[in-house]
């Protein structure tokens, strides 16, 4: 007898305690929560009604 348990991942993203984005080419497509109160934004929802995703990343973390 095996279980099988299906792992939704989009809920672990949704929820983490962590701030987490997905980026391609480096910007951004998607954040949850936690990143998005990072920078100000109470809510994914607000982040994107200000725009916040699909700007570009090195807005948020700049590199050399």
């Amino acid at each position: 007898m095996t279980v099988s348990y299906a792992i939704d991942y989009e809920t672990i993203f949704k929820h983490a305690p962590v701030g987490m984005c997905i980026s391609v080419d480096r910007v951004i497509q998607s954040c949850n929560d936690a990143l998005a109160s990072m920078f100000g934004w109470a809510s994914v929802i607000a982040a994107v009604a200000l725009s916040f995703v699909a700007l570009a990343i090195t807005l948020v973390y700049p590199y050399a």
